[in-house]
């Protein structure tokens, strides 16, 4: 979520203004695009460094439902076969009209694991040194994209919690911040990556803690 992409630059980004704006202190990226919360995990990240602080946004990959399910090996399998055949476009035109977005469950990650692999990654944290944990929420998204798919906001707002139920639990470790929390269409490029005016709303937000 704080990548660059297109019709956002990097300049545009939260991560380049921090780094702009507080030259005073070090800071490391661990972006990924699709990265999905078991994939947090990395001792190169949350031992060797030895951050002060680590700031979290993530999560839009693992709640969001899917029409299929593309972490399954029999899908995997079929869409590397599609591809090789060259017809995507129909191959979706067919799904398509067989699935939809409406199971919650159809996620890259389902919830009990999303939580069991935050609640184990907050943990490591806090156990390697690290004083101040902030995580930001999963963005609202537009209501056009809501309405595209209609169990997003549910999941998102469940997912959400495991990060708001961790600042309470650890309060004054760990910071809950949200905010993207309106389905303003003004902050986004697609309904819901940041431009740079979404990309700036974080950033303030961010100010406080540094």
């Amino acid at each position: 979520m704080g990548m660059p992409r297109s019709g956002v630059l990097y300049e545009d980004t939260w991560f380049y203004k921090i780094q702009h704006d507080y030259p005073q202190y070090v800071f490391i990226d661990k972006f990924k695009r699709n990265l999905i919360s078991r994939e947090y995990f990395n001792d190169d990240y949350t031992r060797n460094y030895s951050p002060d602080m680590v700031i979290m946004q993530g999560g839009i990959c693992d709640c969001s439902p899917r029409i299929i399910n593309e972490k399954w090996i029999v899908w995997k399998v079929l869409l590397i076969v599609i591809k090789k055949l060259k017809i995507e476009g129909v191959f979706w035109r067919i799904i398509k009209c067989f699935f939809n977005r409406n199971n919650e469950k159809r996620v890259w990650n389902p919830f009990e694991n999303f939580q069991d692999e935050i609640n184990s990654y907050i943990n490591i944290l806090l156990q390697s040194g690290v004083s101040k944990i902030i995580l930001i929420a999963i963005c609202t998204p537009s209501l056009e994209l809501q309405e595209r798919s209609p169990l997003l906001i549910k999941n998102i707002n469940k997912y959400n919690n495991v990060y708001r139920l961790l600042s309470e639990e650890y309060k004054g470790k760990v910071e809950y911040i949200d905010p993207l929390n309106i389905p303003d269409d003004n902050r986004y490029v697609d309904g819901y990556h940041c431009n740079a005016k979404g990309h700036q709303i974080v950033y303030e937000a961010l100010k406080q803690y540094l």
